[in-house]
């Protein structure tokens, strides 16, 4: 197989001052905090939408590293979005 041949995937972002990146899902398993604050320093604004706090409220009902990740995520976009 030529690797000429094989479709595109992933194409590169393309953003402008204004755009919106939205956060819908479990975006504290990712690792784009360096790309989402590039995004920021360029002009997109961030929302992120929190569907529920419970590892933050109740932790004693998640997994431990869950409550760590989440709350280092939650730090990170308290810090970071524009909206919610």
């Amino acid at each position: 197989v030529n690797v000429d041949d094989i479709p595109q995937r992933c194409v590169p972002l393309q953003h402008q001052p204004g755009d919106q990146l939205v956060l819908l899902d479990s975006s504290w398993h990712a690792d784009f905090f360096p790309l989402a604050e590039q995004l920021k320093r360029d002009g997109v604004g961030i929302v992120s939408v929190i569907y529920d706090l419970i590892p933050l409220t109740h932790p004693q009902f998640c997994d431990a590293g869950l409550v760590r990740v989440f709350n280092h995520w939650f730090d990170w976009i308290a810090r970071t979005a524009d909206g919610y």
